[in-house]
């Protein structure tokens, strides 16, 4: 996992009653999928070339472990981004051979 998808499960995680499983199902495991110009809509064009991958994904695992340290667990919150989401109040049951 890239460090914004470890941000995510790590925010998850500081929730109040918060539940993590491991999924082996492909439905329960799956990308959100972006064009290519949706995947660089909101990157600098001046560091364009200028990091390699793991560069960037070091810079911002520090940057996210900072703010999950500081308390911050919601992001983007003045910004139209994302795909629409809805509270649960629990997760769904699955049987014992969906989750490891």
């Amino acid at each position: 996992m890239g460090s914004q998808d470890t941000d995510l499960v790590r925010r998850l995680e500081q929730l109040p009653r918060a539940c993590k499983r491991r999924v082996k199902q492909v439905i329960f495991s799956q990308a959100i999928p972006n064009t290519v110009e949706e995947k660089i809509r909101n990157c600098d064009p001046a560091a364009i070339g200028k990091l390699r991958w793991g560069q960037m994904d070091t810079q911002n695992r520090n940057a996210f472990n900072e703010r999950r340290a500081a308390g911050e667990l919601v992001r983007n919150r003045d910004q139209e981004i994302g795909i629409p989401a809805r509270p649960v109040s629990k997760p769904p049951r699955l049987s014992a051979g969906d989750a490891t």
